[in-house]
């Protein structure tokens, strides 16, 4: 098996790698992003025709559209992060 160049490695696939994680480390719960990039993996793996929107970056431009948003969006001041829900800003 080939490690992956990934920060995200998780205890089973640090082990295979030759890797050890400490206790304190193997704790911490996955990310929900990270599972479910290894849910789309092991879905893909079985053959699964899907749409892995979980990690990685897209293979297209951004839209025109988006460009003029961000900026608009940067000249009023709306320069911080949303929510952690993703809730409007307030």
């Amino acid at each position: 098996m080939a490690c992956p160049a990934r920060a995200s490695l998780g205890p089973e696939s640090a082990r295979r790698c030759g890797m050890t994680l400490s206790r304190v480390i193997q704790t911490v719960p996955a990310s929900p992003i990270g599972a479910m990039f290894n849910r789309a993996a092991a879905l893909r793996a079985k053959g699964v025709d899907l749409i892995d929107l979980s990690l990685g970056e897209p293979d297209f431009d951004t839209p025109n559209h988006i460009h003029a948003a961000c900026i608009a969006a940067i000249s009023a001041g709306i320069t911080r992060y949303t929510a952690a829900d993703g809730g409007q800003w307030r």
